[in-house]
């Protein structure tokens, strides 16, 4: 992203406002030739903190990459304008709860990465999230917003998600590891009981849900590749419906799956066995 760095940098001390958890004074910002503002850093000591609409009347829509990172942050409160938290913004942390406001569009490479949320609510707003975003975090549960279109490697890796996980219609793209426990305890961090696949998937990257405890799978008509052992389960899968034509499934569904799957149809694990009924 084109980023736009007008203007000069403002370093406010002294000033207290009271609607906010931290003084005006904890962030350094930039104001730029159009009247707004980008936050570059956050040097307060407050651990709840609300990232403010507006700064002396100038509107707040930009936060710089890094600028909270590892800052000791309990609560994260984002409000309207800002459309993109970039890169490592408030990694690092210890958040366990995020207010997003209905603006963001995209959450960048590791942005909230080792830090303790436990669920989240994403807003509608929100297209694409990016690598590794919600790595090693403790979300329980989480909702896809029914406008993300790329879920990134990663995203959600780490995490001992235990709710039904549905992938809207719009998502074209799941990354490598994005809803996959931790590499190293896989058997014990993802519970992930059920997985729905929206309509519009194209590609699905190795181990992406892998440890799933989800029994029956539905590969929508435009999945054209899965990845290795994306829907690999321990023992859990019994049912595989492919409604389409996979150009590579591999692996995809484990080393106890006798097919290397391309065909349409249904897979059935019963008595010990697989079995394999056509879609004509």
């Amino acid at each position: 992203m084109k980023k736009l760095f007008f203007g000069f940098v403002f370093i406010f001390a002294l000033f207290f406002n009271p609607l906010f958890a931290q003084n005006v004074s904890d962030f350094e910002i930039q104001v730029h030739d159009d009247g707004t503002v980008t936050i570059l850093n956050y040097k307060g000591a407050a651990q709840d903190i609300i990232i403010p609409e507006h700064i002396f009347n100038m509107p707040v829509v930009q936060i710089s990459p890094r600028a909270f990172q590892n800052k000791q942050l309990s609560s994260v409160t984002i409000l309207p304008r800002i459309k993109v938290i970039p890169e490592d913004a408030f990694q690092g942390n210890q958040i366990t709860r995020v207010t997003f406001p209905e603006t963001i569009e995209y959450i960048g490479y590791r942005a909230f990465q080792y830090n303790r949320i436990t669920s989240i609510t994403l807003p509608e707003s929100l297209e694409y999230i990016e690598s590794e975003a919600f790595q090693y975090n403790m979300i329980s549960s989480i909702t896809i917003p029914k406008n993300v279109v790329v879920i990134g490697n990663y995203v959600f890796h780490a995490n001992p998600i235990i709710q039904p996980i549905i992938i809207p219609d719009k998502v074209t793209f799941i990354g490598s590891y994005a809803f996959c426990g931790d590499n190293y305890n896989w058997n014990n961090n993802n519970r992930i009981a059920r997985i729905t696949l929206g309509n519009s998937i194209k590609y699905i990257g190795d181990h992406a849900f892998y440890g799933h405890r989800a029994s029956t799978i539905v590969i929508p008509d435009n999945v054209a590749f899965i990845g290795n052992q994306a829907f690999f389960s321990n023992n859990s899968l019994t049912n595989i419906t492919i409604n389409g034509y996979v150009w590579n499934a591999g692996n995809a569904f484990g080393s106890n799956f006798p097919y290397q799957t391309r065909r349409s149809g249904v897979y059935t694990f019963a008595n010990n066995n697989w079995t394999f009924t056509p879609n004509w």
